[in-house]
């Protein structure tokens, strides 16, 4: 059997009230594999986590960003409604089918 490392696990002295480390066995090289592969595997899964959070700022932001276009593009619609040019008057009508598009997505 091909010998690993020695494993300590932290301990604390009863008579001198700090921790140490004390030899608790040996690790084989199979089990030191399967140790490593979880702490990276419990890495990667809270980057996941920190992804997934980002994420969801990212969308509330799209969504905020969004709701402040359609608050600009109102208050443009009702500042260009008032115009009384024909010319303005063709191009409101092509701008409220616009309008209405960009408001129902």
């Amino acid at each position: 059997m091909d010998r690993g490392e020695i494993v300590y696990t932290n301990i604390k002295d009863d008579d001198e009230g700090e921790t140490k480390p004390y030899p608790g066995g040996i690790l084989s090289p199979s089990a030191k594999k399967a140790a490593d592969l979880a702490a990276k595997s419990a890495a990667l899964e809270a980057a996941y986590e920190k992804e997934k959070e980002l994420r969801e700022i990212r969308e509330k932001e799209a969504i905020m960003n969004q709701k402040e276009a359609l608050k600009e593009y109102e208050a443009f619609y009702e500042t260009f409604k008032k115009s009384t040019n024909d010319t303005h008057k063709e191009a409101l009508k092509e701008y409220e089918a616009f309008y209405e598009k960009f408001k129902n997505r």
